[in-house]
């Protein structure tokens, strides 16, 4: 860890990767991190749910069509999941 002094005449902390993560493994914040990166996107408890959509308004699946139709719904939910499926699949 090094003390530097800006042209401003600020003090700045300079350190190491490795000296930076010792610290964050000390204090507990980088492990709670790292579990919030484990839990996985998109979330397991949303999966799926655009298909079961689709399928129950009378399509075989996600398709560009379930999509646009998706787009006009009043319900803000339907609107985002359609968005998401525009957005990553690109049909």
């Amino acid at each position: 860890m090094r003390l530097k002094k800006t042209s401003e005449g600020k003090n700045t902390i300079r350190m190491s990767k490795f000296e930076w993560e010792n610290i964050g493994k000390q204090s507990g914040w980088l492990t709670a991190k790292k579990k919030k990166k484990d839990e996985g996107w998109p979330k397991k408890l949303k999966k799926g749910r655009f298909t079961e959509y689709c399928k129950r308004h009378g399509f075989d699946g996600p398709c560009k069509a379930c999509a646009d139709k998706a787009m006009k719904s009043d319900d803000a939910s339907v609107r985002g999941m359609a968005s998401f499926y525009m957005n990553t699949v690109k049909p």
